[in-house]
C-alpha cells in the first residue's frame, strides 16, 4: 500500500514536471519567433532608411538667376510649389488647377528653368510662395482669361448669395457687396458662378459681376 502511494506521488510529480517543461519550451519557442519577427522588421526599416538616404540629392545646388520677362504665369493643372528649385524638394503648398501665379524670380538650375511665384490662398497667407518649373506653367493670354479660377474678383455693389447649393438661391436673401471681393471660381451654372472664399464660405453671384484678371 505504501509503495502504491509512492508510485502515485511519483506519477503526479512527473506530470507536473512534464507540464512545466512543455510550457517553458513553448514560451521559449514563442520568444524565438518574436525575436525573428523583430529582426526581420528591423532589417526592412534599415532597408527603407537606406533607400531614402540614396534618394536624397546631396549634390550642390547652383541657382543662376535670370531676368524675368513675364509678371504672371498660368498653371493649368494641379501642381505644387516647392521650397527649392529642385525636384523632390519640400512642398510648400499644393496649387489648384487654373491658377494665375505672380512671378517674382526666374532661375536656371541644371539648365532647367524655374520660377519663384506667389499663388492666391484663402486660408492663412503662409507658404504661398515657392518654386515651380516653368514648363509646368504657360503664358497667360486672352484665350485663357475665362479659364481662370484663382483668383477672380467680384464687383462692388453685386448681389451675392451665401449658400453652397445653387438651388438654394431662390430662398436665400442676397447681400450687396460694399467693396470689391475675391475668391476662387469653383463652378458655373445658368449664368451664375460659385465662388469659394476664406473661412470655408461659398457664395453665388451672377457671372457678369465677376472680374477676370486682365492680360497685361
Amino acid at each position: 500500500m505504501k509503495n502504491k502511494k509512492i508510485f502515485i506521488s511519483f506519477i503526479i510529480l512527473l506530470f507536473i514536471f512534464s507540464t512545466l517543461t512543455i510550457g517553458c519550451s513553448n514560451k521559449s519557442n514563442n520568444l524565438k519567433s518574436e525575436n525573428q519577427t523583430l529582426k526581420a522588421e528591423n532589417a526592412q526599416l534599415k532597408d527603407k532608411v537606406s533607400q531614402l538616404e540614396k534618394s536624397i540629392n546631396t549634390k550642390p545646388l547652383f541657382i543662376d538667376y535670370v531676368e524675368i520677362n513675364e509678371k504672371v504665369r498660368f498653371i493649368e493643372k494641379e501642381n505644387n510649389i516647392l521650397a527649392l528649385p529642385q525636384s523632390g524638394s519640400i512642398i510648400m503648398r499644393p496649387v489648384a488647377s487654373n491658377t494665375l501665379a505672380t512671378v517674382y524670380e526666374k532661375a536656371l538650375v541644371d539648365q532647367e528653368s524655374w520660377l519663384f511665384v506667389q499663388i492666391p490662398v484663402y486660408d492663412t497667407p503662409t507658404n504661398n510662395r515657392g518654386w515651380i518649373k516653368e514648363s509646368d506653367t504657360i503664358a497667360y493670354t486672352k484665350d485663357k482669361i475665362k479659364l481662370v479660377q484663382s483668383d477672380v474678383e467680384i464687383k462692388a455693389g453685386s448681389e451675392v448669395y451665401e449658400t453652397f447649393e445653387f438651388n438654394n438661391i431662390k430662398t436665400t436673401t442676397p447681400i450687396k457687396l460694399t467693396m470689391i471681393d475675391r475668391g476662387r471660381l469653383e463652378e458655373k451654372k445658368d449664368g451664375y458662378c460659385r465662388i469659394s472664399q476664406a473661412g470655408g464660405k461659398d457664395i453665388w453671384v451672377k457671372e457678369i459681376s465677376v472680374i477676370y484678371p486682365e492680360v497685361k
